[in-house]
């Protein structure tokens, strides 16, 4: 009996690929023309005669091997599923009201309430004042954001600083007037919100650990 893959009755290969099955059948066929021909030649046979008999007995051979080893080629076939990509967040600039007074920065006063977060704060230096005071959305909500700048003017107000904010791994958005904004489009999920205020050399101005804010917000 022969062995799973190799030639056997009606030369159908069990576990050969197609490219591998088409290769044995061009050499079986090969060998079964060339002993034909041979034969065909000790009878004196060669000639126009032998090559319509040739061509058919290719033609006919052939189509036997494709429809006695078809099945054994689509047992082959792997399904394929395809899976959707999550959908993509695109956000809106919204305008909103502000909706309430800016609380100060814990850093402002000469004397900070929350030591741990404004060590090396210099309270005359600009400072960088961000207000989210919600965390937890719908779907459909807009996002609104508030925050001011101390002891700086933004660009729109005749100053050289910007506000820089990324969410998640977007790419960053620019900020150049000292007004509240909102954002629609979230998608479910943890999204992450960073506030850095821009000095005029292009870098995140360092006023102790303020100035670079991160927030995180969870859209259900």
């Amino acid at each position: 009996m022969p062995k799973r893959g190799s030639v056997g009755p009606g030369f159908c290969f069990g576990a050969i690929t197609g490219t591998e099955t088409r290769r044995y059948r061009v050499s079986v066929l090969t060998v079964i023309l060339t002993n034909y021909r041979m034969k065909a030649t000790c009878n004196n046979e060669t000639g126009p005669k032998f090559t319509l008999i040739a061509l058919a007995f290719w033609l006919s051979t052939t189509l036997v091997f494709q429809l006695a080893c078809s099945s054994n080629e689509n047992a082959h076939t792997t399904a394929t599923t395809i899976v959707p990509p999550p959908p993509r967040q695109v956000l809106k600039l919204v305008p909103v009201q502000m909706y309430a007074r800016i609380p100060p920065s814990p850093c402002e006063n000469a004397a900070p309430t929350k030591t741990d977060e404004c060590t090396g704060v210099d309270p005359k230096k600009p400072l960088l004042t961000f207000d989210l005071p919600r965390t937890d959305f719908r779907v459909g909500d807009v996002v609104s954001i508030n925050f001011a700048v101390r002891n700086a003017q933004l660009r729109d107000n005749g100053g050289e600083f910007r506000i820089r904010y990324i969410i998640d791994d977007d790419d960053a958005q620019w900020i150049d007037r000292d007004e509240p904004f909102g954002l629609s489009g979230w998608v479910p999920g943890k999204h992450t919100i960073r506030f850095e205020l821009i000095g005029p050399d292009g870098w995140p101005y360092r006023n102790g650990n303020q100035n670079i804010v991160t927030r995180e917000i969870t859209v259900q």
